[in-house]
């Protein structure tokens, strides 16, 4: 699997800017999910557990 680099031809206003900064603590960062989702398959334990260590890890899981 490659990672997108560079913008391809769907992309119709280009590459977007990214304010990532992978150095600043993930405390506060939102992370969103459907709860509904959440609760019939194809979710999976490991899903619930993923969510779970998002909100241990201090970031702050949005119902959307």
């Amino acid at each position: 699997m490659k990672a997108i680099a560079a913008p391809t031809p769907c992309d119709v206003r280009g590459a977007a800017p990214s304010e990532f900064d992978a150095t600043k603590p993930v405390k506060g960062l939102g992370v969103g999910y459907v709860p509904e989702w959440m609760q019939e398959r194809p979710a999976t334990d490991i899903d619930s557990a993923a969510l779970e260590a998002c909100g241990e890890s201090g970031m702050v899981p949005n119902e959307g």
